[in-house]
């Protein structure tokens, strides 16, 4: 499609709409919408708790004291995660998993409270409130969310950025995105979003009504005559969005406070507190003892089903880089068949540079479907139970449980620069790119989000990517 074609179709006609996006007439203003929603649901978790609270008087007074616990901690750890952050902006409310890891955490902490002060409720009314909560938090949110409407999206800008825009939006549905097109005065060549226009574009395509919210992502267009576009032909009701220049380093959450009238976006620390750095062992140890006592017959199980499936061992054994450089054994389930091995050599053929590393995922989710995966082995590694022998990585203090995953010895060579950060921490069974996209993303991608997991590193965000695992295994989403 042409530029001219692409202008005449988008004004000739305000709300026209492009192929596949709703018209503008059928969108709401947003900013009343967020609010009244926000308002709703907060009000929705509150009667929630309530009814929880009544339940417990109507059983018994310890039942009551573990309803007004439960209700406290439950309704506090929501707020403190961020679950209802996202009723602002897309897409960054608390999951369902998340609400589930919250629910069943609080339920048990508040049980343990009260059965210390001596009034243990009925065992059944605990079990049957952990998982009740969640449930009707997440239900109210569900309901809430078939009303919000999608937001159609316009880049400013092209290139890499824009691409990572346009994948996360593609990916990640629950973001109510749909990218339409980026503009550019120099469009970057192999872009993956189609150009639709120039910077000197933006008023036909805001006067066309299909453009609900603007993404600045960096554009060949010079900053003073990009700022005059935005100032004065952005109307009110558009939102706008601006990639920080500096965003690789300042992490997900940067703070940001006012000098003078100019914005200024901190960096967080490094890393996490020296007692949270002390805590990490320990408790990798005490959880990954928990998970293998817990997880032994589901572990035994699966042995099992190897072994008949065609008589070869359970355990597949591989050389991986751990932290600092220092190679150890990785153990997991054996995927393939017994009579051929992983193809190391031949993806290392992909290893020869950071820029060639897409090539190796591409070849990555060609191996899952290769036919010389068992159908127990394609079963595991959708699941990803094929890295529960890992715990015992974990005890022996080769890996932890969250962290970076553990490279190849040919993948940790192609490393760069900054990308060299990874190695400095103990590598781990599940991290942030597993949990944000697994084999949906790129190389690059997964380098910059290994290096904001270990930049911007706590225990909290340990936490919240066990919890977001636990989702991402049960839904299968990101698996090849």
């Amino acid at each position: 499609m042409t530029r001219e074609h692409t202008l005449a179709t988008t004004t000739a006609t305000r709300g026209a709409s492009l192929p596949g996006i709703p018209l503008a007439k059928d969108r709401p203003l947003r900013g009343r919408g967020r609010r009244s929603r926000l308002a709703a649901i907060i009000t929705w978790d509150a009667m929630a708790a309530g009814a929880l609270v009544v339940a417990g008087g109507l059983i018994g007074a310890n039942a009551l004291w573990f309803a007004l616990a439960y209700a406290a901690l439950a309704l506090t750890c929501l707020a403190l995660f961020h679950g209802y952050r996202g009723l602002v902006w897309p897409g960054q409310g608390i999951g369902s998993g998340r609400l589930l890891g919250i629910g069943l955490g609080t339920a048990w902490l508040a049980w343990a409270i009260v059965t210390a002060a001596g009034a243990a409720p009925p065992l059944g009314f605990a079990v049957a409130a952990s998982f009740g909560l969640p449930v009707a938090w997440g239900a109210g949110r569900a309901v809430a969310s078939v009303r919000r409407p999608r937001e159609r999206v316009l880049v400013v800008g092209s290139g890499v950025i824009a691409d990572r825009i346009a994948g996360v939006a593609a990916r990640e549905p629950g973001y109510g995105l749909d990218v339409i097109g980026c503009l550019d005065r120099r469009p970057a060549e192999g872009s993956c979003v189609p150009v639709v226009g120039t910077l000197g574009d933006l008023p036909e395509w805001l006067q066309s009504g299909q453009v609900d919210r603007l993404i600045v992502a960096f554009t060949h267009q010079d900053d003073a005559t990009l700022a005059e576009h935005l100032r004065t032909q952005v109307p009110s009701g558009i939102a706008v969005d601006v990639v920080p220049r500096l965003f690789d380093i300042t992490g997900p959450n940067p703070a940001t406070r006012a000098l003078g009238g100019l914005p200024l976006s901190g960096v967080a620390p490094p890393l996490g507190s020296r007692l949270e750095k002390a805590l990490k062992r320990p408790l990798d140890l005490v959880a990954s003892v928990f998970l293998l006592l817990v997880g032994l017959p589901l572990m035994l199980g699966i042995t099992a089903a190897i072994r008949l499936g065609d008589g070869g061992p359970a355990i597949f054994r591989q050389t991986r880089v751990g932290k600092d450089g220092r190679t150890f054994t990785l153990v997991k389930f054996r995927t393939m068949r017994p009579d051929v091995e992983e193809p190391d050599a031949e993806l290392s053929t992909f290893a020869t540079s950071v820029d060639s590393m897409d090539g190796l995922v591409r070849k990555l989710k060609s191996v899952n479907e290769d036919p010389r995966v068992t159908p127990v082995g394609r079963w595991l590694r959708r699941t990803s139970l094929d890295e529960l022998p890992q715990l015992m990585n974990v005890l022996r203090g080769q890996m932890s449980l969250v962290g970076p995953r553990p490279l190849r010895p040919f993948e940790a060579g192609s490393l760069e620069g900054w990308m060299q950060l990874r190695q400095t921490v103990r590598p781990g069974m599940t991290g942030l790119w597993q949990v944000v996209g697994r084999s949906q993303i790129g190389w690059r991608e997964r380098m910059q989000l290994d290096f904001d997991y270990v930049r911007h590193w706590s225990l909290g965000l340990d936490v919240k990517i066990l919890v977001r695992t636990v989702w991402v295994v049960i839904t299968g989403r990101g698996a090849s």
